[in-house]
């Protein structure tokens, strides 16, 4: 089997050969969403479902509503930036303006001089590790945090650490998962993580913890179908639950994963966690 964390563009490219292997494949990290295909289940979190939490919340918050949606140029910020403009709108919202650039951009001039031109007051950022970095921290420089608050659909630890904690002040974020989660089970989970790798190791996220969350669902339904045989233990996945760090999370009847999702700010070394937004993932 094969738990997955890359691009949905990768995904987009691996998927016709893991039809043909036939081996179930786990993809858990934030995606555009989609039906169950055959042996291939994307469990992360998708754009409608946080949207949906994010979109209002910020709205209420910071009394704006112009959007602007800036994204790398492939499917997942794509499908993020049309579910932002049916969420806007039906918020009561304006959708000002609508970016993509291509993985690896560096330089944002252009993108913060339309962002300023079009006085937006809120930004959707689809983009994805390096380059939501470099986005947010030119956003800061260039002044724009005083009056422009940003939601980052893949705004984990990770990037927020090398966002700093002045410029991703204020950002918010909409995941399955954040460290600073206040339950047992998730101070049980971060102090063997620290345990067993040390002080210094990466921050856990959404992504890596959907990963620890992959491997355990699958543990599970090998052990309810008696076997790794492909088509029986696939069989076997509708109902398995788990109960991890970030509270209970199973797979539905029709493959879809069932779970948690928390808005939260980031904050000075870390996130704040605003609140539990219910179950995603219902069928």
């Amino acid at each position: 089997m094969v738990i997955a964390v890359h691009t949905s563009a990768t995904l987009d490219a691996v998927r016709p050969y893991a039809r043909r292997v036939g081996l179930p494949y786990f993809y858990t990290p934030v995606n555009e969403g989609g039906k169950p295909a055959g042996r291939l289940f994307r469990w992360g979190e998708v754009p409608g479902e946080q949207l949906r939490q994010a979109v209002p919340a910020m709205m209420r918050e910071h009394g704006g509503k112009g959007w602007y949606v800036i994204g790398n140029d492939y499917v997942w910020p794509r499908a993020v930036g049309a579910c932002a403009r049916q969420t806007v709108e039906a918020e009561g919202g304006r959708l000002l303006g609508e970016r993509y650039v291509p993985l690896s951009t560096t330089d944002f001039d252009e993108v913060l001089e339309s962002i300023e031109a079009s006085d937006a007051e809120l930004v959707v950022n689809s983009l994805v590790g390096g380059d939501a970095a470099a986005f947010e921290r030119q956003l800061h420089a260039a002044g724009l945090r005083r009056r422009v608050r940003s939601f980052g659909a893949l705004l984990d630890e990770a990037t927020r650490d090398h966002i700093g904690d002045e410029a991703a002040a204020g950002m918010w974020s909409v995941l399955g998962y954040f460290m600073d989660l206040p339950t047992p089970e998730n101070r049980d989970f971060i102090g063997r993580y620290r345990a067993a790798y040390g002080p210094s190791a990466p921050p856990v996220s959404s992504v890596t913890e959907s990963v620890y969350e992959g491997i355990h669902l699958y543990a599970r339904a090998a052990m309810a179908a008696g076997t790794i045989e492909p088509a029986s233990l696939v069989g076997a996945l509708p109902g398995t639950s788990f109960t991890g760090p970030r509270g209970e999370v199973g797979v539905t009847p029709s493959g879809r994963l069932r779970q948690p999702l928390y808005l939260a700010e980031a904050v000075t070394g870390g996130f704040r966690i605003l609140a539990e937004q219910g179950l995603a993932g219902i069928d």
